[in-house]
């Protein structure tokens, strides 16, 4: 049986998505393989790493090992000038050629996702040549991810820009090579030097240091959730900077894992682009309860306050028509 190893680097606010991204994973998944799923972290309590356990041993042909990594790259998260969203664990993406000297190569994947289809086909592409694979991305000629990237980059040099190749929400790393030409190093290296003009650091950092040895997944590796919006029909499908109509088309329908790529996350906005699919999986695993509990309690905390500013209004209404009089 062929071990696929399978990374991750997240802080235990997303524990939740966790367990929907393993689920989804482990059942779609090839069952003649065997799954090694590693968490990279520094603050997951023991509750939440047994109920993430817990998920994994329902799959027989499948492991959870959680590798602790003790705070580091808080100096340089915090001399990073662009954070967003991220945590210092995006950094923690730098490490795997050292810390999985058993393998020479293994995926990398947020838990922003769920899986549709088999993880097993990407392992296998092939990148004897190259140092890892990645998604290029869905994006629309004039939509609002083109722009981005055409304003946020515009201190990097128009070499360093052809460099930014793909997405690091999924990866392929060739270890192996990263090994022998000392490539974690050069990451840390490069994220110290780089750390005032990043934008996406972890991925810009992965791009330039990798560059040109990238190779591009097919289109349907990853697919962010918005592209479902900025493609709704066939004669939309033709107008991506980087794909054909007809591998847009075959991506929207057939995605082997769905990315909840911007700031609109399922589990915090339940109304978000395609929520439905990760409300699917989520509803198959035990965090289905707690979180529908939680969902409760927030409904009724925001009916309490709408109800207290009702009452106050209507109140202080009163109180000038009293005035008034």
């Amino acid at each position: 049986m062929i071990v696929i190893p399978v990374c991750h680097c997240f802080d235990n606010r997303y524990v939740l998505p966790a367990a929907v991204s393993f689920y989804s994973m482990l059942k779609n998944a090839n069952q003649k393989h065997h799954y090694a799923l590693y968490v990279l972290h520094t603050d997951i309590t023991m509750q939440n790493q047994k109920e993430l356990q817990n998920i994994v041993a329902g799959f027989a042909n499948a492991s959870l090992e959680f590798i602790q990594m003790n705070g580091r790259f808080k100096e340089l998260f915090n001399s990073t000038k662009s954070k967003n969203h991220y945590s210092k664990e995006m950094f923690y993406k730098f490490c795997p050629p050292s810390l999985f000297p058993q393998y020479d190569k293994i995926l990398i994947s947020d838990v922003d996702v769920v899986w549709d289809g088999d993880i097993s086909t990407l392992f296998f592409e092939d990148i004897a040549n190259e140092y890892l694979a990645g998604s290029k991305g869905m994006v629309k000629k004039g939509c609002w991810v083109e722009h981005y990237l055409e304003d946020n980059y515009k201190d990097f040099s128009t070499q360093d820009r052809k460099k930014l190749l793909v997405g690091a929400g999924l990866l392929l790393y060739n270890l192996a090579k990263m090994r022998a030409d000392n490539l974690e190093q050069k990451f840390i290296e490069a994220a110290n030097t780089y750390a005032q003009q990043v934008k996406q650091p972890e991925q810009d950092i992965l791009n330039l240091v990798c560059w040109p040895h990238i190779k591009i997944f097919p289109a349907n590796a990853l697919v962010c959730n918005y592209a479902y919006e900025y493609y709704p029909d066939a004669d939309s499908a033709s107008q991506d900077l980087y794909y054909k109509k007809e591998e847009i088309l075959f991506a929207l329908k057939s995605p082997i894992q769905l990315h909840y790529a911007g700031p609109q996350k399922p589990w915090q906005d339940i109304d978000c682009v395609k929520s439905e699919r990760w409300f699917y999986y989520l509803m198959q695993t035990p965090f289905a309860q707690k979180f529908l509990t939680s969902l409760q309690e927030k409904i009724s905390s925001r009916t309490k306050a709408i109800l207290t500013v009702n009452l106050f209004h209507r109140k202080f209404t009163l109180n000038k028509l009293k005035e008034k009089k």
